[in-house]
């Protein structure tokens, strides 16, 4: 099960971070492979969120349980999709001085059917990097 973790700094306190990272309507505005994203179910700080993605031309489709601590950590779990067996992940937010915040991602992801190894690497090579630094510029935008 391919696996990959990236840790960046970006220069905004922990509530506009987490802000960002929790406001799942708004991907599609600053992530270009995000097509659709729908929240169906929201418990306190448990959502039940929809997202529709075209990755490698390819449309997946997916459902995560999110459960969020505010301002720490956004953790999630697959519960159906088309394309993947599991998914289970995190947004961590550790806070070294009050505008600056260390914020790493975490994700193990199970594809169903066999997949060649090049779609793995290129996954936790080019798009999860790629992925942190539109989510940096999202946050420091408003700063």
């Amino acid at each position: 099960m391919p696996q990959a973790s990236r840790t960046i700094d970006v220069q905004v306190g922990a509530e506009r971070l987490f802000h960002v990272l929790s406001d799942y309507q708004v991907y599609p505005s600053f992530l270009s492979e995000m097509r659709r994203v729908e929240t169906l179910e929201v418990r306190g700080h448990e959502k039940t969120v929809r997202f529709e993605l075209l990755l490698f031309k390819v449309e997946v489709v997916y459902i995560l349980r999110l459960l969020e601590e505010p301002y720490r950590r956004i953790s999630w779990k697959l519960l159906e999709s088309n394309w993947l067996n599991s998914v289970n992940g995190e947004w961590r937010i550790e806070t070294p001085s009050r505008e600056k915040c260390r914020l790493t991602y975490k994700l193990e992801i199970g594809i169903k059917g066999l997949v060649p190894r090049i779609v793995s690497t290129q996954l936790s090579t080019f798009y999860l990097p790629a992925m942190l630094e539109h989510f940096k510029e999202r946050a420091e935008q408003f700063r």
